[in-house]
C-alpha cells in the first residue's frame, strides 16, 4: 500500500507538512500505522547508539532483541534535508535514542512489551 493512494494517506501527509519539511517520502504506508496508537512527536535525538547506516528498522530490532533496554519508536523523521521518510528509533523512556543520525523530528508510536517482538521479527529478527 503506497502512502499516496492508502486510506488516510493525504491526511497523514498532512499532519507531517504541518509539524515542517517539503515533501513526505515513503513507498509504504507502515502496518503499525492504525488507530490504537496515539502518535507523539519528538524533537531531535537525545543520545546516539552508531550501528548500521541505513539500516535503522533493522538495528532497532537487533538492539530490542540483544538487550530490552529500550521501547521502539516508529514512524517517520524529519531530516536536514526537509524530507520526511519512514523511520525507527529507540526510546528510553522520555528520550531518543537514534542508531543512524539524529533527526530534526520525530513522529510515530511507541511500540511496548509484544508489539516490540512483533517488530524484531517483521524486520527479520528473532528476539528470544
Amino acid at each position: 500500500m503506497t502512502l499516496d493512494n492508502s486510506p488516510g494517506a493525504n491526511e497523514l501527509e498532512q499532519t507531517l507538512l504541518r509539524l515542517g519539511g517539503s515533501r513526505v517520502v515513503s513507498p509504504e504506508l507502515p502496518s503499525w500505522f492504525s488507530p490504537r496508537h496515539a502518535p507523539a512527536v519528538w524533537y531531535g535525538a537525545d543520545r546516539t547508539q552508531p550501528m548500521a547506516r541505513g539500516e535503522a528498522h533493522r538495528n532497532v530490532g537487533v538492539h530490542y532483541a540483544q538487550t530490552r533496554a529500550c521501547d521502539i519508536g516508529v514512524g517517520f523523521a524529519l531530516d536536514d534535508d526537509v524530507l520526511w521518510q519512514s523511520h525507527a528509533w529507540l526510546l528510553d523512556g522520555p528520550h531518543v535514542v537514534e542508531t543512524t543520525y539524529s533527526r530534526r523530528l520525530y513522529w510515530g508510536v511507541r511500540l511496548t512489551g509484544t508489539e516490540c517482538r512483533d517488530y524484531c521479527y517483521s524486520v527479520g529478527v528473532i528476539c528470544k
